[in-house]
């Protein structure tokens, strides 16, 4: 089990200093990013950065349940809901503006609220930690959907690239003490 948490440490470490080095050039990342749009990538992100989540989640929480596994289904609502308002609650607090907001460029979508950090990302990051070794290809998935999810943010003008490793952070931190308080208590038993 300490391999497996250095490893989890070390991803952690990773994208903290990921975070750190995205602050010094979101401007540059995203404005390099729109001008790499294409015509016919900008539908098929939109769909996945909107309808995405509301296919994903149900169809996980449909594979846990037929499985039975109704604490580890229980166990991902509870973690990527905790994270979402912690998210929220960043958000309200920092009010960091979105790229279209504080830079001219051109955004594919209009959202409300605040750019720090990315609800998406948080919300489908937090989901990982539930994910274990015997669910190899579901979590090998959940992982390209999340960085898929995470950078679509960007693509469509609406997050920077510190928005989203921030929110992958936050959801896989708050996922990851869940799933740890879980194994220690199991308060859901």
């Amino acid at each position: 089990k300490s391999g497996v948490m250095k490893k989890k440490t070390l991803a952690i470490i990773i994208g903290c200093i990921g975070l750190g080095i995205s602050f010094r050039y979101d401007s540059q990342i995203i404005v390099g990013v729109i001008g790499w749009r294409q015509e016919w990538l900008n539908s098929i992100v939109l769909f996945l950065t909107f309808y995405g989540l509301t296919i994903a989640i149900p169809s996980l929480l449909i594979y846990l349940f037929a499985k039975k596994d109704i604490i580890r289904a229980s166990l991902i609502m509870l973690s990527s809901s905790l994270a979402l308002e912690i998210a929220f609650l960043m958000k309200y607090i920092l009010k960091i503006p979105r790229p279209y907001q504080s830079l001219d460029i051109l955004n594919l979508a209009d959202v409300t609220q605040t750019s720090f950090p990315s609800g998406h990302s948080t919300f489908v990051f937090a989901v990982l930690p539930f994910l274990s070794k015997k669910d190899k290809n579901i979590r090998s998935l959940w992982i390209i959907f999340a960085v898929l999810m995470a950078l679509s943010r960007v693509y469509i003008g609406v997050h920077f690239l510190s928005d989203v490793i921030a929110g992958a952070l936050l959801g896989l931190v708050v996922g990851e003490v869940l799933r740890i308080l879980e194994e220690k208590y199991q308060f859901l038993e």
